[in-house]
Order: structure tokens, then C-alpha cells, then sequence
């Protein structure tokens, strides 16, 4: 049977390769010293470059389409709008530019990387088969290009402060959105399998440890999901505990400065767990003086608080309940469509990416994590899906009761 919905825009397509698996690839390249870092830190510039040709296949997609739902559409806008304004008063009035201009420039990523996550048909043939080889690309990639537990490539951030070079966190983030995109590509139990086997040691030698724990909660509970036999997930998921908690030591001492494993292992004295914990308490502080309009920038370059609630210390309470709003409104209402048993791969991915954005969002990441506007890009791509499927059932069946009905009404009368 034919997809409901069309092919994915190739500009959508394009801009798909050139922000994920191109942001990866090119920071190895030039990480490895094949390539000159021409494009800086990357993302901005694709940004800035896509914009024109992404923004116009959207407002196709919008005008031709009058069913297409816009409410999510529209409050996102609504809430970039107001991002925007709060950035540009902040840099109309010169106030911590260093922080400012950077975000900035996270506002034109936000529109681009949630139009084009909108524009994405993931049951798309051609889509499909620009995931599967960009999986195992950059899987490859990094289980080839690792030493003593860690992706080199990407443990380069710490030891230079070139802002030319992408951190472990960029990495895995690119890496974790094509992970999910592989896995609901497919309705193969063995493909989902192979797919686990390849990422979540991927993840843990990329070393970013939030990412890691989400792919691991992710990939149990898909699978608890989907599965007939729920026993035997729990099961394997008490057994991949047990085992972890054997080897542990082992691993520690084989491999003592991989970051996944200095977080299990000793959390108390980590130096990233001790730096969260005092930005936090300062970013409190700062609630606790401006409750209502949070003070911008009211903290030293990187020395943020590390979950929402930098949201409210940048963009006051407003800025806030628009941000946790928009992952919380979608998270719950796909969290009832899977309790009521639906399990639509298009359903699952959005509740994958947002589940991770929530995750991210309480536990560490700064509100300009690109995590959030791919997950509510992935939700109103969905939301397209769904209403189409909606319509087509309508369209396909309804003539077809009604000759029923016809029926039923001659034959009661003869």
C-alpha cells in the first residue's frame, strides 16, 4: 500500500543530511585534521544557509494542505517570536553579548530544525535509505575511532578550548536523532536489535552520559511497547541489570576515564555532578530575586543552570511555561494514545524525541538544547500523519457503509 503522505520535500530531505549526519561528519573531518574548519562551529551557518529554502518548502507544504494542523505550528512560532525579542532587547541595550549573540543564532536553528523535522514523512522509501546509511555511517565512524573506551574525536573539546571543534554532547546529540529515525524505520524485530547492539555502545564510547542512560530507558521501553511477550523484556531488562552491576568494577578499571562510567561510579565527587549543583543553586538565587522576569545572562559564560529552569532565569516565567508547555501538552497527549494502544512508528518517535527532550530538559541540558525543537517538529509531523490517515479512512470507508446500510434498509423492507 502507498504512503498517505507524499514523499518528503527534498529540500527537507537535503537539509535532513547537511544538519544531522553533515554536522557529524564534518566535525570528524576536521577533528582528524582532513579538512580545514572553514564553517566554524557549523550549525549556525547550515542554519543560516538552509533557512530560505527550508522556510519556502514549509509555506508550500502549509498553503497547499488546508487540513494541515497549526496549532502546534503556531504556538511554537509564538514562543521564537517571544525568544527572539527577549535576545534582541538584550543586545539592542549591549547587555552580555557573549551570551546574547549565541542565542541568537540558537533562534534561527530552532525555526529551521522544526520545519524541517515537519516536513519529514518517516515512512518515506527515499527517507528511509538516507537514515539506514547515515546510521551506519557515523556508527562506524565512532566504533573505529576509539581508544581505550573513549570516541576520540569527540573528547577533543576538553583537552583544547577551539571553538572549531564540536564537544561530546553535539555528537551524540546528531547521532541519538538518527538512532531514533533507524529505529522506526523499520518494523523488523531483528533490524531494531542489530540497530541496539550498534548505538548503545556507540553512545557510551561517545561518553555522554545523559544521552547514554535515555537510549537505554528508551530502548526498554520501546520494546516493552511493541512486544506480546512483556514477561521476557522484563526479564532481559533484570538480566542486563544484574549484569552491568557484575562487571562494573571490571569495566572501571579497564577503562577508567570513560565518562559514562565515572558517573556510576563515583557521582558524589564528579567535577561536571559538583559544577551542576553550584550553577543551580546561583540560578535559584536568581529566581528568588526576579521570580517573575528571571534576569538574562545573570551568570558567567557556561555557567548556567543545566535544566529548564534556565529558561526561566533567561525569558522570566512567561518564557518558561511556553517552553516546558511545549513538551509536556505533547508528551501527555501521545502518552494517552499509547495507553488507549496505539503503537503508529510516527506515534512512537515523536514520544521517543520528546520523552528525551523532558529527560534532557529536568535533568541537564540549557533550554537551547536542539533536542527541543526536533521533538516538537517530530510531534507535528505526526499530528500531518495522523490527520491524513484520518481522512483516508474517512474517504475509503464511508461509501462503502453506506452501501451497506442501503443494503441492510431493502432487504428489512422486502
Amino acid at each position: 500500500m502507498k504512503s498517505i503522505r507524499p514523499r518528503t520535500d527534498l529540500v527537507a530531505l537535503l537539509a535532513f543530511c547537511l544538519i544531522f549526519p553533515g554536522f557529524f561528519i564534518y566535525h570528524f573531518l576536521v577533528g582528524k585534521e582532513y579538512i580545514p574548519g572553514l564553517l566554524g562551529g557549523y550549525s549556525t551557518i547550515m542554519a543560516l544557509l538552509m533557512l530560505p529554502l527550508v522556510a519556502n518548502a514549509y509555506y508550500r507544504e502549509v498553503t497547499r494542505n488546508r487540513r494541515r494542523p497549526r496549532s502546534v505550528d503556531a504556538t511554537f512560532f509564538a514562543f521564537e517570536v517571544y525568544f527572539a525579542c527577549v535576545v534582541l532587547v538584550n543586545i539592542g541595550i549591549g547587555t552580555h553579548m557573549e551570551i546574547a549573540a549565541p542565542l541568537l543564532a540558537i533562534v534561527v536553528q530552532f525555526v529551521v530544525i522544526f520545519m524541517v523535522m515537519a516536513l519529514i514523512n518517516p515512512s518515506d522509501v527515499r527517507f528511509k535509505a538516507v537514515v539506514g546509511v547515515s546510521f551506519a555511517v557515523l556508527s562506524s565512524i565512532i566504533l573505529l575511532n576509539a581508544t581505550e573506551g573513549t570516541f576520540v574525536v569527540a573528547a577533543l573539546d576538553l583537552q583544547t578550548s577551539n571553538e572549531k571543534i564540536a564537544d561530546y554532547q553535539s555528537y551524540a546529540f546528531v547521532y541519538t536523532i538518527v538512532i531514533l529515525y533507524a529505529l522506526f524505520s523499520t518494523r523488523s524485530g531483528w533490524m531494531r536489535w542489530l540497530i541496539y547492539l550498534l548505538a548503545i555502545p556507540a553512545l557510551f564510547l561517545n561518553g555522554a552520559r545523559t544521552e547514554f542512560i535515555g537510549m537505554l530507558i528508551l530502548a526498554l521501553f520501546i520494546e516493552f511497547s511493541i512486544s506480546k511477550n512483556k514477561l521476557t523484556i522484563l526479564g532481559v531488562t533484570f538480566g542486563l541489570i544484574l549484569f552491568a552491576a557484575g562487571v562494573q568494577d571490571a569495566l572501571i578499571d579497564l577503562l577508567p576515564d570513560n565518562r559514562v562510567l565515572v558517573l556510576f561510579a563515583n557521582s558524589g565527587v564528579d567535577d561536571s555532578t559538583l559544577d551542576r549543583a553550584n550553577f543551580l543553586g546561583a540560578g535559584w538565587n536568581t529566581l528568588s530575586d526576579h521570580p517573575l522576569t528571571g534576569e538574562f545572562a545573570s551568570y558567567k559564560l557556561g555557567e548556567y543552570i543545566h535544566n529548564a529552569l534556565s529558561a526561566w532565569v533567561d525569558l522570566g516565567i512567561v518564557g518558561f511555561i511556553f517552553y516546558l508547555g511545549l513538551l509536556v501538552v505533547p508528551f501527555l497527549l501521545l502518552v494517552r494514545q499509547l495507553i488507549e494502544g496505539s503503537r503508529e512508528p510516527g506515534m512512537l518517535l515523536a514520544l521517543s524525541l520528546l520523552f528525551l527532550a523532558l529527560l534532557f530538559a529536568v535533568t541537564a541540558k540549557h533550554y537551547s538544547h536542539q533536542m527541543f525543537p526536533a521533538a516538537i517538529g517530530a510531534f507535528a509531523s505526526y499530528l500531518q500523519y495522523s490527520r491524513q490517515a484520518l481522512d483516508m479512512t474517512r474517504r475509503r470507508f464511508t461509501p462503502t457503509s453506506s452501501i451497506l446500510v442501503q443494503t441492510n434498509l431493502k432487504q428489512s423492507r422486502g
